[in-house]
């Protein structure tokens, strides 16, 4: 399987993991309007830095824990 550019990992994210991703974030804040703009910037962050980075094995993963909680952190 030939390399994942970032631009691929994270279209892959925001097709597959949106669902998932989101549950966890809404069921984390409460609130579906802060859970989608901590995903949306946490999208733009991994399109910012993965380039730079690499992507990383789980990017899912590294979306909802590395991303968005400090976003969330930040408006609560």
């Amino acid at each position: 399987m030939p390399p994942v550019t970032p631009e691929q990992a994270v279209e892959a994210v925001f097709r597959r993991e949106t669902g998932t991703v989101m549950a966890a974030l809404i069921g984390t804040v409460g609130d579906f309007d802060l859970a989608e703009e901590a995903f949306q910037e946490a999208l733009v962050e991994a399109l910012r830095t993965w380039p730079e980075r690499g992507v990383p094995d789980n990017p899912a993963a590294v979306s909802y824990t590395h991303l968005t909680l400090p976003t969330i952190q930040h408006w609560c």
